[in-house]
């Protein structure tokens, strides 16, 4: 598993990563205070968004498209404690990266 590399920016913070298995993808990360959580836009390395308003909740995949044109072929989970704050993003919340083969290995484990 690959982390991404977040932290509490006080301003939407964007990057762009390439990921293990060699997919380049572009990320908008924000805080909502309203809502009291991290969100994750994800971009094609141009800038355009792929898929918008993902809220980063620990224990869970983030709620990108499984496929499509910008989408990598893994998944992305949150990590971390059930409550957290502002603060918190990059040091207790984090998101990691499953290759396609990793996700595989994990929902059979004998193919591992």
């Amino acid at each position: 598993m690959q982390l991404l590399p977040l932290r509490a920016a006080v301003r939407p913070d964007l990057f762009t990563v390439t990921l293990v298995d060699g997919f380049t993808v572009g990320f908008r990360v924000y805080w909502l205070a309203r809502a009291a959580g991290w969100y994750m836009d994800m971009l094609t390395t141009e800038g355009t968004p792929v898929s918008t308003g993902r809220r980063i909740t620990p224990g869970a995949v983030m709620a990108f498209p499984g496929a499509g044109v910008g989408v990598p072929p893994g998944q992305f989970v949150a990590m971390g404690p059930d409550r957290y704050g502002r603060e918190d993003l990059g040091r207790t919340v984090t998101v990691g990266y499953l290759t396609a083969d990793e996700v595989a290995a994990l929902a059979d484990p004998t193919e591992a």
